[in-house]
């Protein structure tokens, strides 16, 4: 961890911090007590700047060659900052890469009613639905791909209460069909 920063007026303290880590995921998740398997390096950019009452946070991620459970070969870029102030949480712009395809978008989440509504907006490009299903161990594997809008609205942390909508194009990948492969 290379981290940097100073602490101004210790009455009303003003931080300006930065570090600079990379995470083994695996050692993290196991000491985290997370039952799925993950493995790889994550590379965090973090920053915290403002007096306590206006703290913001950013943090960059990058992630290369991820495992998470049986998906592997994963890539993961996001860009993600906490607004004390606001009392959110903005996912400026998440990107997943796989060689099933590729899973973008962002969101903004208020923690408190008072904060207002969160949003979610994302796009599914290219997901071969055959890998998917032999990875996830399906009964049938779907011989197509997927591209998907979604766009998804709920007040602050109540995901329960989430409407949106979701528009999904699915191509075959394969014309007809065979034992247990359904185009």
């Amino acid at each position: 961890i290379a981290l940097a920063g100073k602490l101004d007026n210790l009455d009303d303290p003003r931080y300006d911090f930065k570090a600079d880590t990379d995470l083994a995921l695996g050692a993290l998740g196991e000491f985290a007590g997370v039952k799925q398997s993950v493995d790889g390096t994550m590379h965090a950019a973090l920053t915290a700047t403002g007096p306590m009452s206006q703290l913001k946070v950013t943090a960059r991620l990058d992630g290369q060659n991820l495992t998470v459970e049986r998906f592997d070969r994963l890539n993961l870029k996001a860009e993600t900052g906490y607004d004390l102030a606001a009392q959110r949480v903005i996912l400026d712009s998440f990107n997943i890469l796989s060689p099933a395809g590729t899973i973008q978008g962002k969101a903004n989440v208020a923690l408190t009613d008072k904060a207002g509504t969160s949003n979610l907006n994302a796009s599914v490009r290219g997901l071969d639905l055959a890998k998917i299903s032999n990875t996830l161990k399906l009964p049938v594997r779907i011989a197509s791909r997927a591209t998907a809008n979604i766009a998804a609205r709920w007040p602050a942390m109540k995901f329960d209460q989430a409407a949106g909508g979701v528009t999904v194009r699915l191509t075959a990948s394969q014309s007809t069909p065979a034992p247990n492969v359904v185009p």
